[in-house]
């Protein structure tokens, strides 16, 4: 064990991801302690390329599970903030299957090898209509709306598969030719 942590994302994963838990655990001092690390040092700010797919789970999803237990408003307000960067890996001429990569400072979203892994597009699902759900934004409406187009797109793929191979899909999509491999 390296006594070290991994900082290429640089959104302590690890705060957020574990941040329900601590909240069940009813661990209030390390719950305050995570909750003004997130009120003063959560920024969005950083650019470099990260997977969309890591950031939606343990980001978002990390954000959305500890404001559903706690009420917690700033948590609300991140997870929308975040949300509302990571919308740019959604693009609607891909029927907005996601890219895998996003830069959340930037918005300029990458296919990293040139595929999007169709497990990872569409469990997007959960956080981001959960967040749709959640706000009283109705900018955040635009969130479920992506998720159905994103499902749409894909079931489009689906049927043009021969007769016969309409069941469980391959496990990656060419993005460029709209199309499983």
């Amino acid at each position: 064990i390296q006594m070290t942590g991994d900082t290429s994302f640089q959104l302590g994963l690890t705060i957020v991801d574990g941040l329900d838990t601590l909240y069940l655990m009813n661990e209030t001092v390390r719950w305050e302690k995570a909750i003004n690390w997130i009120k003063n040092s959560l920024k969005f700010d950083r650019p470099h390329p990260m997977n969309l797919f890591e950031t939606t789970i343990r980001i978002l999803g990390g954000l959305l599970s500890a404001y559903t237990l706690s009420g917690e408003q700033i948590l609300l307000t991140k997870a929308s903030n975040l949300a509302n960067r990571l919308k740019f890996a959604f693009h609607k001429e891909d029927d907005y299957i996601p890219h895998s990569d996003i830069d959340i400072k930037t918005g300029e979203a990458s296919l990293g090898m040139g595929l999007v892994s169709v497990s990872e597009a569409t469990t997007l699902q959960l956080e981001y209509k959960t967040l749709s759900h959640l706000s009283n934004d109705p900018n955040d409406f635009i969130f479920f709306e992506m998720m159905e187009k994103c499902n749409d797109g894909i079931d489009k793929m689906r049927n043009n598969l021969p007769q016969g191979k309409k069941g469980l899909v391959p496990m990656f999509i060419i993005l460029s030719q709209k199309t499983f491999q």
